[in-house]
């Protein structure tokens, strides 16, 4: 039996353990209760797949054995569903499938010597990254509001400690990564949140030095859910950011000071040491990301338990 951190690394990272170009593949432990989701981030965000697990245990069974249906899906309220015959009856279909069923064949797949030796090279490099990524899950104490005179977000705060570690471990603060989801969007995506704001990195450099105050305290906080709800209203700017770049990469029309600040990692925001996710849900308990720059991690905190792969 594997450690939960193993097995998260070996899904995430090691080749051949998902189904390629699939958006989800599902790994199921047979001697434990290990069961995780592989998600193409490209095209499934945490909050989908949060939805996605939400049906799946909407659809579970209840006590007595039977499927408990998905709200909208049950027959009784919807009608008989398209091909559904009456108890006994067989559907057409049924019938026909049954008389041409065959013994399944092995799908053979024959490749050229070259496109072999190019999925050679590949496996090699892949298992040599993988090889480097190690993840961690570190549980630590949840903060508490109790007898604070103000609201506290749990994921504001957690931005924060990380905020601090950063300004101690490095007497620096780098750029940090937040998603942010935008699903009630008609062409639904996430927004990059930057949580490291002036605010937070005035806090933190007080903090360390005693003289922080709780109206310090307070304004990093909100400064944190400004950002959220601005993102949230789609005027969050690192996608926009991201088009430009693109724009510039292909040679269009930006002149030399825009190419310049584009170009920079500062300009970019790209120069992230962390990459954070807080789902704020109980159907995900963790998951693996890989660190988005160099000698960056990857945290998870829904319930101040993170999970770090560097």
């Amino acid at each position: 039996m594997l450690e939960d951190a193993e097995h998260l690394r070996r899904l995430a990272f090691e080749p051949s353990r998902v189904w390629a170009l699939r958006p989800i593949s599902y790994e199921i432990g047979l001697r434990d209760d290990w069961l995780c989701l592989h998600a193409e981030h490209s095209t499934v965000d945490g909050a989908t797949l949060v939805a996605a697990i939400r049906r799946m245990q909407e659809a579970a069974e209840d006590a007595d054995g039977s499927p408990q249906p998905i709200p909208g899906t049950d027959p009784a309220e919807t009608g008989r569903g398209v091909g559904q015959s009456a108890a006994g009856e067989k559907r057409p279909e049924e019938t026909a499938c049954r008389e041409s069923t065959q013994d399944p064949a092995e799908l053979m797949w024959h490749w050229s010597e070259a496109a072999r030796a190019t999925i050679r090279d590949g496996l090699a490099r892949g298992l040599q990254e993988a090889g480097k990524l190690e993840t961690a899950i570190i549980r630590v104490p949840r903060p508490t509001a109790e007898g604070l005179p103000l609201k506290l977000s749990v994921d504001a705060v957690s931005q924060l400690i990380l905020t601090v570690a950063q300004q101690l471990a490095y007497g620096r603060t780098r750029a940090v990564y937040e998603a942010v989801d935008m699903r009630e969007y008609r062409a639904g995506r996430t927004e990059c949140l930057r949580p490291v704001t002036p605010e937070a990195v005035a806090f933190a450099r007080t903090l360390i030095s005693e003289d922080a105050t709780l109206d310090m305290f307070s304004e990093a906080l909100e400064a944190h859910r400004s950002w959220v709800k601005a993102c949230k209203r789609g005027e969050g700017v690192d996608r926009h950011l991201l088009g430009l770049r693109r724009i510039a990469a292909e040679g269009r029309d930006v002149d030399a000071p825009a190419r310049a600040f584009l170009e920079d990692p500062g300009g970019r925001g790209d120069d992230r040491l962390l990459s954070t996710t807080s789902i704020g849900a109980q159907q995900i308990v963790r998951y693996a990301f890989a660190p988005t720059v160099p000698e960056a991690r990857h945290q998870l905190h829904p319930h101040l338990e993170a999970s770090s792969t560097a």
